[in-house]
């Protein structure tokens, strides 16, 4: 079965590199002043299909880059897990934040492991349950 990944950028300084992302992947990313532009950028792009594309989600100043990752998850899962997808997603890769017990706990809730820490960019994927 096909790898369903969804990319969360909490990089609130992520600017142009945004145009490096895959246009064939979801992606929610952090509204900021410096990501604004690239995001309607992208957003006035053609996409073939309405299950892949943009979504940018209001900054928490407040938070830190791990903590706004984690108050994500739960509405990412709600829009790409099983309730909303066939097949839910499965990987998860985040941009911006460092690993925390935070962050590491919330996404062991959701059933996903760390699989690459690297570089401020996390790479977590959910076993497989049909092995």
């Amino acid at each position: 079965m096909e790898k369903y990944r969804v990319i969360l950028v909490v990089d609130r300084a992520f600017g142009e590199r945004l145009q490096e992302l895959p246009k064939e992947t979801p992606i929610w990313i952090v509204d900021t002043e410096i990501n604004k532009p690239f995001i309607h950028a992208r957003w006035a792009e053609k996409y073939e299909s309405h299950l892949v594309g943009l979504t940018s989600f209001r900054d928490k100043p407040e938070f830190m880059s791990d903590a706004l990752a984690a108050s994500m998850i739960d509405i990412i899962d709600e829009h790409h897990g099983e309730i909303s997808h066939n097949p839910p997603f499965s990987q998860l890769t985040i941009i911006g934040a460092s690993l925390t017990i935070l962050l590491q706990e919330t996404l062991e809730d959701f059933g996903f492991r760390l699989v690459i820490s690297d570089d401020n960019i996390l790479e977590y994927a959910k076993e497989d349950n049909n092995t």
